[in-house]
C-alpha cells in the first residue's frame, strides 16, 4: 500500500460496469449500441480481465495475425460486454456473444475504432456530480 494519497480517475463502478455508446457515422448511419467498460492500464479491472485472458494461453509473437482480429479480441476480452441495434444483412439482430462481437468488429473496423476510442477515454466514466444533474 502506497503511503501517497492516491486520487481517482474515474467512477470505479461506471468504468468496471460499462457505459452505453451509440455508433453513428457521418451521415447519420447507426451501427449499434454498445455496453462498453474502461479500458485503462492502470484501472483493476482491466488488469484483473487482461489476466485471465492470457493465462494458459501461448504468447503471439511470431505468427501472422491479423489487426482487425486483435483489436476485436481485445474489446471484446477488455471492453464490450453488450450490444443492441447490431443487425444482419437481413435487418434480423444478431445475439451478444464472443464469436459473433469478434466476428463483427473484425468485419466493421471503424465500429472497432469508434468503440475503442471511447472505452479508452477516461472522461466517458466520470460520476455525476451535482451540477451535471442541475444542468439536465
Amino acid at each position: 500500500m502506497s503511503k501517497f494519497k492516491r486520487h481517482s480517475r474515474f467512477d470505479t463502478d461506471l468504468a468496471e460496469t460499462g457505459v452505453w455508446f451509440s455508433v453513428k457515422d457521418e451521415l447519420g448511419n447507426h451501427y449499434g449500441d454498445f455496453l462498453c467498460s474502461l479500458i485503462d492500464q492502470h484501472a483493476t479491472h482491466t488488469k484483473l480481465r487482461a489476466q485471465r485472458a492470457t493465462k494458459g494461453r501461448p504468447d503471439r509473437q511470431g505468427q501472422n495475425t491479423d489487426a482487425a482480429k486483435v483489436v476485436a479480441e481485445l474489446l471484446v476480452t477488455l471492453s464490450v460486454t453488450d450490444w443492441e441495434g447490431v443487425c444482419y444483412a437481413d435487418g434480423k439482430p444478431v445475439e451478444f456473444n464472443r464469436a459473433n462481437a469478434i466476428e463483427y468488429f473484425t468485419e466493421e473496423t471503424f465500429v472497432a475504432q469508434r468503440v475503442l476510442e471511447y472505452a479508452q477515454n477516461v472522461e466517458n466514466y466520470q460520476p455525476a456530480s451535482a451540477d451535471d444533474i442541475v444542468k439536465n
